[in-house]
């Protein structure tokens, strides 16, 4: 019987993500019913709902994820369940982060979870999200650290990392500017921050060896005024 739920539960899941994350269509039809399907499938959504990024990454993405809640249920639901979302903010420092990940799959008995914009956050949720066997989706973070330093059962991504990002900006510079011989860094110092240029200066050295990095600075996070760096 737990076997079947189980098995039940991974359809819905599966089902939810593809729903949730695909983009929608005139045509598009609510799934089948999944034999011994729950009633609700509960979707913890991370985001951030407080703090500097909210206005611009966490509040739109909460408004993305509460339009698609409604038309998925609006439309019977994921296999004859409805999805109730269970939301969550994503702001504050990596361990509290952690804990909630760790209270909605105990207090709260989520299904699955969709979130995290702090690319710092999907480095630290992974390993716990395989050890409690909660399917995790990182939808927004750039951080190259998940999966290249690690592999996963129960956690998935669906945005590019800032691998792109970094060799992308290494072959302009050479294009644009062939007999660069020196470069500086600014950037944040925060994991996103730190990834993008340790990626641009190893793509940027693999590509011109003679180039030298005369200075890297790492300003605080939200910041703002950057003309003293």
């Amino acid at each position: 019987m737990m076997k079947k739920r189980l098995a039940s539960m991974i359809a819905l899941s599966v089902l939810t993500l593809i729903a949730v994350l695909s983009p929608p269509a005139a045509t598009q039809t609510p799934a089948s019913k999944v034999a011994g399907a729950p009633k609700e499938l509960r979707v913890g959504i991370v985001t951030l709902l407080s703090g500097p990024a909210s206005s611009t990454f966490g509040i739109p993405a909460k408004k993305a994820a509460d339009a698609w809640v409604e038309k998925i249920n609006d439309e019977g639901g994921i296999g004859g369940a409805k999805l109730v979302p269970v939301l969550t903010d994503e702001a504050g420092p990596g361990d509290k982060v952690v804990a909630e990940f760790r209270r909605l799959a105990a207090d709260e008995k989520v299904d699955l979870v969709i979130g995290y914009i702090s690319s710092a956050n999907c480095v630290a949720v992974p390993a716990v999200a395989e050890e409690l066997r909660v399917l995790t989706v990182l939808f927004d973070c750039g951080t190259t650290r998940v999966f290249e330093e690690a592999k996963y059962k129960y956690v998935f991504r669906t945005a590019a990392h800032t691998g792109i990002d970094g060799i992308g900006a290494a072959r302009y510079l050479l294009t644009a500017k062939p007999d660069v011989k020196t470069v500086a860094g600014l950037n944040q110092d925060y994991a996103w921050g730190r990834d993008s240029w340790e990626i641009f200066i190893r793509a940027l050295r693999k590509l011109k060896p003679d180039v030298q990095v005369v200075e890297t600075l790492w300003p605080k996070l939200f910041q703002g005024d950057l003309s003293a760096e």
